[in-house]
């Protein structure tokens, strides 16, 4: 995958749209030549509203539609706040939409042109909400988990930064084409699976997202005594857990395990395992246990660098 840098946009004589000028005239290096204005106001919501619903629609017409607005008349009706990164000429390269909350924002939505220099434009806007958003967080996540986290107000990252936060080589990112924060991400077993990082401010969302699984994964509860003492689970217990877990896996679309279910799974090994008798259901259901520790991921929470995103910055105020 081809790496872009700021500095090479910038001095690539084909791509003249990517040198933003400020208000001052000069360009604005912090933002790899791009200028971020936060629209706070009417006056800019009203200059700024048709383009941002457009690059919004069009950014998403790939995967389902624009989530977060019903409509362009619902997304005048709620007035929410806008980050926009604009090259030169004042085009709109890249954008992002906010609800007000008590005492900070929360991202609605993201979107950008469908170009190398609009994924940069889009990569600015959140540096900008890492640096003043007080992001401190971040997870990966994919399939159904991905769902619980937009449920409850994480940020996405753009994928054009996804190696950098995973820290891993870009030969095992491949970006998708089908948005700005899906990627395709080389694993132990050799293939790419589609990933995608959510970022957020504190730890609820990620709790949020536990609690929801586990309302979800009831089979790990159980009423009676344990049988067993010397483990968790019991052998009838271990095995329901493991095909619960084993279909929510294949059938049900979760494809990390949340810390409580990698646990289960451990202790489910641990009873199977110590069994004095290993009849060939057993064997078949510690083969289960293991796929499953193999074959899905450990979802956790990660902090988050700040250094590692430069120092975006968005101005207040409307564009002319």
């Amino acid at each position: 995958m081809e790496k872009i840098t700021g500095k090479e946009l910038n001095e690539a004589a084909d791509n003249p749209t990517v040198k933003a000028v400020n208000k001052s005239g000069s360009t604005d290096h912090d933002n790899d030549g791009f200028e971020l204005i936060a629209i706070e106001d009417e006056d800019g919501f009203n200059q700024w509203a048709e383009p941002v619903w457009n690059m919004l629609t069009t950014s998403h017409e790939n995967v389902g539609g624009l989530k977060g607005y019903r409509s362009y008349y619902d997304f005048c009706q709620k007035k929410h706040l806008f980050i926009i990164a604009l090259g030169k000429n004042n085009k709109l390269m890249a954008c992002a939409t906010y609800r007000r909350i008590v005492t900070s924002k929360k991202m609605v939505v993201i979107g950008c042109e469908q170009s190398k220099e609009g994924k940069l434009a889009l990569q600015c806007i959140v540096q900008d909400n890492i640096k003043n958003f007080g992001l401190h967080y971040w997870a990966e996540v994919s399939g159904r988990i991905e769902r619980y986290f937009r449920k409850h107000y994480g940020y996405p990252m753009p994928n054009t930064l996804a190696g950098k936060t995973l820290n891993v080589d870009e030969s095992e990112i491949k970006l998708s084409e089908k948005d700005n924060v899906h990627y395709y991400r080389l694993i132990d077993d050799g293939d790419f699976y589609e990933k995608m990082i959510f970022c957020a401010e504190n730890e609820e969302p990620f709790n949020k997202v536990m609690e929801e699984v586990e309302a979800y994964g009831t089979f790990m509860q159980f009423n009676d005594a344990n049988e067993a003492p010397a483990q968790k689970y019991t052998i009838k217990q271990a095995v329901y857990i493991i095909e619960n877990i084993y279909r929510a896996h294949e059938e049900d679309g979760f494809n990390e395990l949340i810390p409580s279910w990698h646990q289960g799974l451990l202790d489910c090994l641990e009873t199977l395992c110590s069994a004095p008798t290993k009849t060939q259901s057993i064997i078949d259901y510690i083969r289960y246990g293991e796929y499953l520790l193999e074959d899905m991921q450990l979802l956790e929470l990660h902090p988050l660098e700040p250094t590692l995103y430069g120092n975006g910055q968005a101005k207040k105020g409307e564009t002319k």
